[in-house]
């Protein structure tokens, strides 16, 4: 039984090798430009896989949350508005200072 589980999981993990060695003709490997407004920030900003989670960041931070208190409410909101990104291997939330 451990033999044939390591040979499916082998043949899986070969295929998959040479999927990705394959290319297509007149696929272009350039990824599309973001819509996200680019901007230069002077204190702080928030990035996340939903805008609704960085508005609640906002709000934190306009009632005189700490970033702590903003990183925590947008975590929280995103375990309600997008639980699949959450846990190992999913979403991406950023708070970035400058001091």
């Amino acid at each position: 039984m451990v033999a044939a589980l390591r040979s499916a999981v082998l043949l899986v993990a070969l295929l998959g090798a040479s999927e990705g060695h394959r290319g297509c003709s007149g696929c272009s490997s350039a990824a599309e430009p973001s819509p996200s407004v680019l901007g230069n920030y002077s204190q702080w900003a928030v990035a996340t896989d939903a805008a609704p989670c960085a508005n609640v960041s906002r709000r934190i931070r306009q009632k005189g949350g700490t970033l702590a208190d903003a990183a925590v409410a947008t975590l929280l909101c995103m375990g309600v508005v997008l639980p699949e990104s959450m846990g190992i291997g999913g979403g991406f939330l950023a708070t970035v200072v400058k001091r």
